[in-house]
């Protein structure tokens, strides 16, 4: 009897912990926060907009997902989050929040102060996507789509599809917070914009000076070229080159260019500073080694090519975008390659003595690319 009793009490003591928590919160009970847009509205106080979603429960098992959007205004990111979350009915949960757009009139003042909000507050999402938009972050977060899918998580598939592909940067607050407080090496941004009113458009990137975004943008395939020179690339990074004729007949017309695309899934990169004794020159060397094979060259059928000529002709063509784009960064004062950086750590003297944001324009980066075709049917 006394073994049947102690069985009994052991079996209710395990089942205590089945029966439920107190505090248990239903997802159905819940706003879910899964964008947020920052604006400047007409009295220059900051203005946001927020992508709500709500289960709504239909009975028998079945939920209605609803896309809710409020917009709010104040003097802080604390007002307008009040604000916020006394329109929306329900808990609002923030941890889900898979994307923060910011105008780039916001990020021009500078993007430490609206982001803080989110550091200091326990329950964000940490790995929550930062992108800068040139239209109103409103306008970008209430497009319409014909797909169920909510806005925000269309945005997010789009900036996944192109981080990985080495279109833009790969940026979240996680990577960001550490960035935004390193004096020697500045930042970019993926910047999204409307090319109509229903289409956005994920291909460019924002270079910032400090915190603050300069307003100078890298856009289409020199932010790859501009990535691979920042030792960043993903996992794959496809280039169109246009190229001169490289052919073993002599009847092709040489004026005209070719377009040709390389595709390259690893790299070597080498990075050196030198600063001359007697002028005080500042000299930014960038050596990347690209190793991949040709993906897409419309002439190239029947037709046999030459490795070395055309690892040569896509060379030149890239070293020709490359310096176009670091004549950009020295215009923006955008030190993205952190060369203060590397004259604090090795000339800590001269460090001192200059002013950066004087003696940035004056430096002299030799980027250089260096192609090796590693394979392709046609080639021989």
């Amino acid at each position: 009897m006394r073994v049947r009793l102690v069985t009994v009490v052991v079996f209710l003591l395990m089942s205590m912990p089945l029966s439920g928590c107190w505090d248990t919160n239903h997802i159905v009970d819940q706003r879910i926060i899964s964008g947020i847009g920052l604006d400047l509205d007409q009295n220059n106080n900051l203005a946001g907009t927020v992508r709500a979603l709500r289960l709504q429960s239909q009975g028998g098992g079945q939920f209605l997902l609803q896309d809710e959007l409020v917009q709010s205004s104040g003097k802080s990111l604390l007002e307008v989050g009040i604000k916020l979350d006394n329109m929306l009915a329900g808990k609002t949960v923030g941890n889900k929040t898979h994307i923060i757009i910011i105008n780039q009139k916001v990020a021009k003042q500078g993007i430490y102060e609206p982001l803080e909000f989110f550091y200091r507050n326990s329950k964000s999402y940490i790995a929550s996507k930062v992108i800068i938009s040139l239209d109103p972050a409103a306008s970008v977060l209430t497009v319409d789509k014909l797909e169920k899918s909510p806005i925000s998580f269309d945005i997010l598939q789009t900036i996944t599809a192109a981080e990985i592909s080495t279109v833009i940067p790969e940026q979240s607050l996680y990577s960001l917070w550490s960035k935004m407080f390193d004096t020697h090496q500045d930042t970019i941004l993926p910047l999204i914009r409307l090319k109509e009113p229903n289409n956005l458009i994920l291909d460019s990137a924002a270079l910032f000076h400090g915190d603050r975004f300069t307003g100078e943008i890298i856009s289409g395939e020199d932010t790859t070229l501009l990535l691979l020179l920042m030792d960043q690339m993903a996992k794959t990074a496809i280039m169109n080159v246009e190229i001169e004729p490289i052919r073993t007949t002599k009847k092709q017309d040489e004026s005209n260019k070719e377009m040709i695309s390389f595709s390259t899934m690893k790299m070597k990169r080498n990075m050196r500073v030198n600063v001359d004794e007697a002028s005080q020159a500042i000299t930014c060397s960038i050596k990347v080694h690209l190793y991949g094979e040709i993906v897409n060259y419309p002439h190239i059928s029947g037709v046999e090519k030459d490795k070395e000529a055309l690892s040569h002709e896509i060379a030149l063509s890239l070293n020709n975008q490359a310096k176009a784009i670091t004549k950009k960064l020295l215009a923006a004062n955008s030190d993205v390659f952190g060369i203060e950086g590397h004259l604090s750590a090795f000339h800590p003297k001269l460090s001192k003595q200059m002013n950066w944001d004087e003696e940035y324009r004056n430096v002299q980066i030799e980027p250089e690319f260096i192609i090796h075709i590693t394979g392709s049917g046609l080639l021989k």
